[in-house]
């Protein structure tokens, strides 16, 4: 649902002229991607938007690291690995609220969950967010904290405890 991000970065650009968004993944390099660089042109976000396509995982940290939100507008979500990816980089994350993403970011401490899953709400998270320094701060605090709770061994021992009870 890379529109409604698009859709929302028109929004904040009215605010934050100087903002830029980079979008991720194999995805930009097919068909949808396509659409979505013609949709990016006709929004008038060509000098403001840059188009990665797959990055190295290293790439990927370096990226989460430097930038100051990741925004994720899915409508359905299995969890949102990629918010504790963010989280441990110390990056807040704006999101639509759907299962897996809402339950991966702790509102209002982590990142925001979205009120309402439109680009308008989406924007005036951001906007609200990224105009108090003191919140984004702590927010990127959390977002560590957070992020040290989840680990592949104490997943595997989750799963091992459900799979035994079953």
């Amino acid at each position: 649902n890379l529109e409604d991000v698009l859709a929302a970065f028109r929004i904040i650009r009215k605010d934050l002229p100087k903002a830029r968004l980079k979008i991720v993944g194999e995805i930009t390099e097919k068909k949808y991607g396509q659409e979505l660089k013609k949709l990016t042109a006709k929004l008038s976000l060509k000098k403001s938007v840059d188009f990665l396509g797959f990055i190295s995982e290293i790439e990927k940290r370096r990226l989460l690291k430097t930038s100051h939100l990741l925004l994720h507008a899915s409508r359905t979500e299995g969890w949102g690995l990629v918010v504790i990816e963010a989280a441990a980089m110390g990056t807040p994350a704006v999101v639509y609220n759907v299962p897996g993403l809402s339950e991966s970011v702790v509102n209002g401490k982590t990142g925001i969950v979205c009120f309402q899953n439109t680009p308008e709400e989406m924007a005036k998270q951001i906007i609200g967010l990224l105009s108090d320094s003191k919140k984004y701060r702590e927010m990127q605090n959390n977002c560590l904290a957070r992020a040290k709770e989840f680990s592949w061994k104490k997943s595997i021992t989750k799963s091992l405890k459900l799979i035994e009870s079953i």
